[in-house]
């Protein structure tokens, strides 16, 4: 009889672990972003082709969350919008022979000097947080993105916001630490910048789509 019971209680520790895993959300629901949008320049008039994506700013101690957040950005934006974009090593080694304050929105002036875009694009990774335990594990990331005109220095388009997840069940992972558990927080954090950016880009305005193929490529060969 104790045989028994000792089976059932596994069983029932079992259905709920089971139970546990069944709170993991997979279907990535679109959310609505916080933002601020000059709509005439940048989808009425039309006034800016090409963006740069300068090197984010980073507020936590995670030394790669800023490069994580700039290329997950980069692929969103060159994947569902008409910017032209400056390849990101083309950027890096023009910054690599100036001084590191140039980065700064205040130096846009200097910068264009050296960076020919219509737009900057600055980043700030406010927050970048994961946590595993053996029940459960949360990650969390929140982002800011300001659109600079190089020309008159006036912020066009800027969002903050913040994407996080806690997915219930056992974590074989989180009981010690190894490159393998390195692996599954970083693919998830990855997860969590990927789909803030994928809401950014439905309320940043295309505002070059209105170009036709041709004159895209006639000022591509004019470069």
């Amino acid at each position: 009889m104790k045989t028994f019971f000792k089976i059932l209680f596994l069983i029932s520790i079992l259905l709920i672990i089971a139970g546990c895993n069944t709170l993991t959300v997979y279907e990535n629901p679109y959310l609505g972003i916080q933002y601020e949008s000059n709509h005439i320049k940048m989808a009425v008039e039309s006034n800016y082709k090409s963006i740069a994506i300068l090197p984010f700013f980073n507020s936590e101690k995670y030394i790669h969350g800023s490069k994580f957040a700039r290329r997950s950005f980069y692929g969103n934006l060159a994947s569902t919008k008409h910017y032209d974009l400056i390849p990101i090593r083309e950027i890096d080694n023009t910054l690599k022979r100036l001084p590191k304050k140039i980065l700064y929105p205040k130096y846009y002036k200097k910068l264009a000097d050296h960076i020919h875009a219509d737009l900057f694009c600055y980043g700030w990774v406010e927050e970048q947080k994961h946590s595993y335990r053996v029940v459960y594990a949360s990650t969390s990331v929140r982002v800011k993105i300001e659109l600079l005109d190089t020309k008159t220095g006036e912020i066009v388009w800027k969002a903050e916001d913040e994407r996080s997840r806690s997915i219930g069940g056992i974590d074989p992972f989180a009981l010690y630490k190894t490159h393998v558990e390195d692996y599954f927080w970083s693919r998830n954090i990855l997860n969590r910048y990927d789909e803030l950016f994928r809401d950014m880009m439905l309320v940043l305005p295309d505002c070059s789509v209105n170009r036709t193929l041709k004159d895209r490529i006639i000022e591509k060969l004019k470069q």
